[in-house]
């Protein structure tokens, strides 16, 4: 269990995963959703593909 002084969920996420370690969030609902979302974003960031694979952007 986790007690936090924010009542921002986007807070507590980034919180959370800059501790480290594995974790599931029980509740509330709206924090899994920013977590949803930041993953998604992390995700996307990670497979996009590099500028020197073809359909990158190219050099920088």
């Amino acid at each position: 269990m986790l007690e936090t002084g924010t009542d921002s969920p986007r807070d507590v996420v980034t919180y959370l995963t800059k501790l480290d370690v594995g974790f599931t969030v029980l509740d509330p609902p709206e924090l899994r959703d920013v977590l949803r979302e930041l993953a998604t974003r992390y995700l996307a960031g990670a497979d996009a593909p590099l500028p020197t694979e073809p359909g990158g952007a190219g050099p920088a």
